[in-house]
């Protein structure tokens, strides 16, 4: 508790090298709550008692304590995480299968641990030597506590030497690490896998006083259809450590279904809904809803972080650095699509994620973006992009337009991720008024595939991933492999960078 980083690091330093069936399944639940909380720290302290051995109870107890401990640490890894996909099953004896060698020919009994079940007893005729398998297991835990314990101290001394160095108040260096709990370094990353380390959302926790009257939301959509991925974002940005973020759905059944389970949700129904045509008129319908709720909320005085609930964040940003900042709407950019106004622009911004003040200005770039949404069904990714690039008659700042030659571009030769710009923008329109900025790509990460040779840094906000192989996300339906995409984005651009 006193020492964070240490802890943190602790939790890294058993992720990596150790290969014991017990302790990887212990380090994989520390890594999933390793985030400086209560439960993380008393989790901790069972462990150490466990792995230290302690004789309090016989050593025939002791076996039913370390088959408990697997139990709770499985359980933790398949909950604990929302990033993570959900386990129903593991296959039967596989704890017994992972056992090495020497452990096998000291235990007969075969340990089945289903996932939601208590680990299966021994049949009542089978004879088992649990107790020597136990010893053997306690051992082989001590020495490998002793290795992350050197990592621990290590990094008590590293820790004390740079808050002696720079005057680091050791009360604030908590704070720092904010995110997920698979985050390794407080340390921002050195590279960036598109050529920019993003400074945008940099901001620390002074300015927050002055916004605490201020009413922020941010919205997730989904209908039935996609109730499966509301949850999973719901309860990463719960995690990460939002208060702020709404689902909104668009039918009763998944609007009723989400109060009964205490989801904060906001009704937002479509009449009649289209589920005859769901690749297209269903999703107009959505998106034409989508812009009228923003809208209106916008004009209740909220301030609104419209995303799509299948964008995985990487850190918590306080939104009141948004409102500090001083732009009136942020925008991500989109890759080509509409490929015929990038074909004229160079570049597309995403109406999946953008942070929209409620100010006039905004009201009157949305009203514009209204008035192009025709008949209740509309492309609101080709609506925005009409109304940025038609309308809105940008001056921008510093530059006469984004797409400069001295541009920074994403370096590959991918089709649809070549040359996409990387960098980010301001300016303000001649016809609103409103203020505007793009995002780095860095910050708001949006590419297809490219993982992980394009991940961003550790700066990175969120990650926008698309069109990922099968062998990244394993072969399924649309909403498995959204799922999926949560933990390859953990796996392959947050752990390893």
């Amino acid at each position: 508790a006193c020492y964070p980083h240490s802890l943190l690091t602790l939790s890294h330093a058993m992720s990596a090298p150790i290969a014991h069936p017990l302790w990887s399944r212990f380090a994989s639940a520390t890594a999933d709550v390793a985030s400086l909380t209560a439960a993380s720290i008393q989790y901790a302290r069972e462990f150490a008692a466990a792995a230290i051995g302690q004789r309090i109870r016989e050593e025939d107890q002791q076996e039913h304590e370390v088959l408990q401990f697997v139990e709770v640490a499985e359980t933790r890894f398949r909950t604990g995480c929302p990033g993570r996909r959900t386990q129903s099953t593991t296959t039967d004896n596989s704890f017994y299968s992972q056992m090495s060698p020497k452990s096998k020919s000291k235990s007969s009994c075969h340990i089945s641990i289903n996932a939601g079940t208590p680990p299966q007893q021994c049949e009542q005729n089978e004879t088992c030597d649990m107790s020597s398998a136990a010893t053997t297991r306690n051992r082989s835990l001590i020495r490998k506590l002793a290795v992350a314990s050197l990592f621990t101290l290590t990094n008590i001394v590293a820790w004390h030497v740079s808050i002696l160095n720079d005057g680091q108040d050791p009360r604030d260096y908590a704070s720092m690490a904010i995110g997920l709990p698979f985050q390794a370094s407080v340390q921002p990353e050195v590279s960036s896998g598109v050529g920019l380390v993003t400074t945008d959302g940099m901001w620390g926790k002074t300015a927050g006083e002055k916004y605490k009257d201020e009413d922020v939301k941010i919205l997730g959509f989904t209908d039935k259809n996609y109730l499966p991925i509301a949850r999973v974002w719901y309860n990463r940005m719960t995690v990460l450590g939002y208060t702020e973020h709404h689902i909104v759905a668009h039918d009763k059944s998944t609007y009723n279904t989400l109060r009964s389970e205490s989801y904060r949700v906001i009704p937002c129904f479509i009449k009649n809904p289209d589920y005859g045509h769901p690749v297209r008129g269903l999703w107009q319908q959505i998106m034409s809803a989508r812009l009228h709720l923003t809208i209106d909320i916008l004009r209740n005085g909220t301030h609104i972080l419209v995303t799509d609930i299948d964008n995985i964040f990487s850190r918590h940003v306080p939104l009141y650095g948004f409102l500090e900042e001083g732009y009136d709407v942020y925008h991500a950019y989109e890759m080509r699509y509409p490929t015929s106004i990038y074909a004229q622009s160079g570049y597309v911004i995403c109406s999946g994620h953008q942070f929209l003040r409620s100010s006039p200005a905004t009201l009157r770039f949305m009203e514009l973006v209204i008035k192009r949404c025709r008949w209740g069904k509309c492309d609101d990714q080709v609506t925005y992009n009409r109304v940025f690039f038609y309308d809105l008659k940008i001056i921008w700042d510093n530059v006469d337009d984004p797409n400069h030659p001295g541009a920074l571009r994403v370096n590959t030769t991918h089709p649809e991720n070549s040359n996409l710009l990387v960098e980010s923008v301001t300016g303000r329109s001649s016809v609103t008024n409103h203020t505007i900025k793009i995002w780095d790509r860095d910050f708001a990460w949006r590419l297809a595939g490219a993982i992980p040779e394009h991940c961003p840094s550790e700066n990175n906000w969120l990650g926008m991933p698309t069109k990922l192989e099968d062998s990244l996300t394993g072969a399924g339906n649309k909403i498995f492999k959204k799922i999926a995409a949560f933990e390859v984005w953990d796996m392959s651009c947050r752990v390893k960078r």
